[in-house]
Order: structure tokens, then C-alpha cells, then sequence
């Protein structure tokens, strides 16, 4: 009878002894829990105490970032040889620095910091895997949110900085098209014009002093000198014609391509229109002054090319006039030389 309650007494103590010792682990005379846990609002860490052949302590380190204004979860993993002096652990790594710390099976207080930005002296409670698990599928999940939100928001400044951006870009584009038209309708011809009709009518003059000395029934040598000079006088009128040609046709090329940067500017105009139109608070507004600035452009483009072609016929026609009147008029002296033996 005595051996048989001394079977369950010893039982019994087994019992309560595999109760008192689950969730930690028994180092020498000091107990370990499974694990140790440390969090802040964005950082969590996870001592795992572990023994092969030796003590070891993993620790998991999960932590939030900011990446481009987008928190972000990254993680790392240690690990530590460990050893324990009653309540003193000691971790090393690959020989390196070592880390002191005070352990028991309810708390691991961390002398030495194995981390950035955590404290000296920083307190971990202990836990096991499953309550680590928790905390940290939390975490994933605020910081899965927090970025989804932050992206929306960025989304939403972009387009906001997008739409302002174009905003500003159709006014600039707006004035510059009513700058440029101003700039071409101030490109006449009519100083060319003007000057080639002065100079026909210079040789109509001079061909009629020509003319004069010719019809004479006589002509001594001092007249026929000036009759000759005369003819000069109609030469160099006559050069003079291609200069005005050359200012025409440098204005041409300034128009044209003044013309090819107010066209480009006006489809920049439609594609930015385009995209702005749905967002601008006074759209109404904005497209009257859209459809004006575009009626400008298209009116100031067309008169131009009128200009030019009204410059460019009158300047050729007067040339022509002019290379008839100097060929009467050297025609006419080369008669009052054959005739008059000069």
C-alpha cells in the first residue's frame, strides 16, 4: 500500500512539475520562455530562444520604412550564440561584440541595444510564437493600409500637380500664341513695295530724259555724256531691285517660321486643352478665350500669307517693269551712238 501512493505521489509531481516548466525552457537553474517580444508602433522584435547543441537566441526584427512617402514593411533576421549565468545572458555574434542582458522565464531586459533606435536597457515580454504571429499580422495590415491610403493621396496630389502644371503651361502657351501673332502681323511689305514703286517711277523719269535726248534731231558730244549717265543712273536703280527681292525674302523666312511655331503651338494648345478642359473651374470662361486665342492664330496666319504673296507679286512685277525700262533706255543709247559716231 505504502509503494503504491509513493507510484502516485511521484506521478503527481511529475505532473506539476511538466505544468510549472510548459512555455519555457530551463537553462542550468534559470528558466527561458520560448521567446521574448519588443514593440513600438513601427517596430517589432522577436527573441526566439533555441538549443541544439548550444544555446542560441533568433531574433526577428520587423520594421516600418518610408519609401518615397510610402511606408513600407521590411524585415531581418540575427542570430546569436547565447549564455546564461543565472539571470545574465550574454549574446555574441560570430565573435564579434557581445550583447549583456537579464533574463527570466517573464521578461528579457536588453543592456546593450542589437538594433537601431532601440534603447538601452529596452524591455521584452515574453511570449511565444503564436502571440508574435498576432502582433505581427497586425502590423502587416495597419502598414497594408496606411500605404494603400498614402498611394491614393499621392495619386490624387499628381493629378492635382498634373492639372495645375498643364494649367499653367495653356496660359503660357495662350500668350505666346497672341505674342506671335502680334509679331506677325507687324511683318509687312509694304516698305518694299513702297521702295520699288518709288524706283519705277525714278526710271519712268529717267527714261523720259532718255527719250528726250534721243528724239533730238541732233546731239553734240556733251549730250550724249549726259544721256549716257543718265543710263548709268538706271543701272544702278536696277541692281538696287534684287537688294529689296533679299529683304523679302528674309521676311519670307521669318514668317514661315514664325507660321510652323504657331501652328506646332496651337495642336500643343487642342492636346492640353484636351486634358485640362473636364478640371478647370471656369471652363466656360477658358474656352472663349481658347477659341479667340485660336481665331487669332488661324487670321493672323492667313493675312500673312496674303501680305507675302501681294509683297512678292508687286516686287517682281515692278522688277520686270524696271528691266524693261533700263533695256528701252540702253537700246536708245546704243542708237544715238551708232548715229551720232560717239
Amino acid at each position: 500500500m505504502k509503494k503504491r501512493n509513493l507510484v502516485i505521489l511521484l506521478l503527481v509531481l511529475v505532473v506539476v512539475a511538466g505544468l510549472g516548466f510548459a512555455g519555457f525552457r530551463l537553462f542550468g537553474a534559470t528558466a527561458l520562455a520560448e521567446g521574448y517580444l519588443y514593440e513600438e508602433e513601427n517596430l517589432l522584435l522577436y527573441a526566439k530562444v533555441t538549443q541544439a547543441e548550444e544555446i542560441g537566441v533568433e531574433i526577428t526584427e520587423w520594421r516600418v520604412v518610408t519609401e518615397k512617402g510610402i511606408p513600407v514593411l521590411k524585415t531581418r533576421e540575427d542570430a546569436y550564440k547565447a549564455t546564461v549565468d543565472e539571470h545574465q545572458l550574454t549574446l555574441q555574434q560570430d565573435g564579434e561584440k557581445k550583447w549583456s542582458a537579464s533574463v527570466t522565464k517573464e521578461e528579457l531586459i536588453l543592456h546593450d541595444p542589437v538594433t537601431e533606435g532601440l534603447a538601452a536597457d529596452s524591455k521584452w515580454q515574453a511570449s511565444d510564437p503564436a502571440g508574435f504571429e498576432s502582433k505581427r499580422k497586425a502590423l502587416e495590415e495597419r502598414v497594408q493600409q496606411q500605404a494603400e491610403q498614402k498611394k491614393k493621396e499621392q495619386a490624387i496630389e499628381e493629378e492635382r500637380v498634373r492639372i495645375a502644371e498643364a494649367g499653367d503651361k495653356f496660359k503660357r502657351l495662350k500668350a505666346d500664341l497672341q505674342e506671335n501673332s502680334e509679331y506677325l502681323d507687324a511683318t509687312q511689305f509694304s516698305d518694299e513695295t513702297s521702295v520699288a514703286e518709288n524706283q519705277l517711277a525714278h526710271m519712268q523719269s529717267l527714261l523720259e530724259e532718255v527719250r528726250m535726248y534721243a528724239e533730238q534731231t541732233s546731239m553734240n558730244r556733251m549730250e550724249f555724256e549726259v544721256m549716257q549717265a543718265t543710263v548709268d543712273s538706271m543701272k544702278v536703280i536696277r541692281d538696287g531691285a534684287g537688294t529689296i527681292q533679299e529683304n523679302i525674302d528674309r521676311k519670307k523666312t521669318g514668317m514661315v517660321n514664325l507660321t510652323e511655331i504657331l501652328e506646332s503651338d496651337v495642336a500643343e494648345l487642342d492636346k492640353i486643352w484636351e486634358q485640362v478642359i473636364s478640371q478647370l473651374p471656369d471652363a466656360k470662361s477658358q474656352e472663349e478665350e481658347y477659341k479667340k486665342v485660336k481665331e487669332t492664330v488661324a487670321t493672323a496666319i492667313a493675312q500673312a500669307k496674303e501680305r507675302l504673296a501681294a509683297g512678292e507679286q508687286t516686287v517682281a512685277k515692278t522688277k520686270q517693269d524696271i528691266e524693261a525700262l533700263y533695256g528701252n533706255a540702253t537700246a536708245m543709247l546704243q542708237q544715238a551712238k551708232m548715229k551720232y559716231q560717239f
